[in-house]
């Protein structure tokens, strides 16, 4: 696993998992044409269909429509159904709620580098995104601690959440999405496990 790559490419699908995904920052985020490229190798069938998804998406015509209706169903949800909780707290509480011990948890890891979330107390911090994002960090800053953040916070859930969204999403920005950070925490998981050994 090229985890110096990581510190590149996680902020920008955490980004992507994170952001609202407005007709200007989907326009900006296809005209970049970063899928086609991702510094990042994978032996994963996952990863290769992920990224020819993505692919596909950013060479298209982007259908932003389609990308925000499917972003509403997927993470908003219709009449408070949400078909994808994209927080820690919904996977690995004892019964699916937020604002949970899982949301401290993550919120202490932050503090401890003085990151600040910018929808502190609006939203839940145990967002896979900004975990994401927050393993990037660390891999740059701190990769020792990028590993036990991984371990505690993101390993537990990542699976169940990446098979849901993969499942249930309709575009392939977010199938593709969905299908290439399943294989890249996959590759870490794995490469986290042996080094224990």
């Amino acid at each position: 696993m090229n985890r110096e790559h990581l510190s590149i490419i996680l902020p920008v699908l955490g980004k992507l998992l994170y952001s609202y995904p407005t007709r200007d920052f989907l326009a900006k985020t296809r005209e970049a044409q970063l899928f086609g490229d991702i510094p990042y190798i994978s032996g994963s069938e996952a990863f290769a269909e992920g990224q020819k998804l993505l692919e596909e998406w950013e060479t298209s015509d982007g259908a932003y429509d389609a990308c925000i209706s499917d972003y509403q169903d997927l993470f908003v949800g219709v009449r408070d159904r949400v078909k994808v909780p994209i927080w820690e707290s919904f996977f690995t509480a004892p019964e699916p709620m937020m604002f949970t011990d899982s949301t401290l948890k993550a919120r202490l890891w932050y503090d401890r580098y003085g990151m600040e979330i910018k929808n502190i107390r609006h939203e839940p911090d145990d967002h896979m995104g900004i975990e994401l994002m927050f393993l990037a960090y660390l891999l740059d800053k701190d990769p020792e601690n990028a590993e036990k953040f991984f371990s505690d916070r993101i390993a537990p859930w990542y699976a169940k959440l990446f098979e849901c969204m993969a499942s249930n999403a309709v575009t392939p920005l977010y199938r593709g999405l969905a299908l290439l950070l399943y294989a890249i925490c996959e590759d870490f998981d794995k490469a986290v496990a042996a080094k224990a050994r």
